[in-house]
């Protein structure tokens, strides 16, 4: 949440930048048009990635260490003579 922000911005000024290259029609435009494709869809794709993907797979991560935790401890106290809990 806190990097959201400076992520989006510096994505959409980049590929804004390269926009223009992408439809220019000129011959030199043309020798520079398959980077400029490249790196438009490839940043966007990964800001994507980054934006979404990242946090929800963190969290899926978060969420499966305390339920290894909660089994563990289970565990543990089953394992346990009945006097001592």
């Amino acid at each position: 949440a806190d990097r959201f922000r400076a992520v989006l911005l510096t994505s959409l000024t980049t590929v804004g930048g390269l926009l223009p290259l992408m439809f220019e029609r000129s011959l030199q435009a043309q020798f520079l048009l398959p980077m400029a494709i490249t790196i438009v869809f490839g940043l966007a794709s990964s800001t994507i990635i980054v934006l979404l993907l990242v946090p929800a797979t963190l969290g899926i991560l978060e969420d499966l260490r305390k339920a290894g935790r909660f089994v563990l401890r289970s565990l543990i106290m089953r394992s346990r003579p009945m006097g001592s809990r």
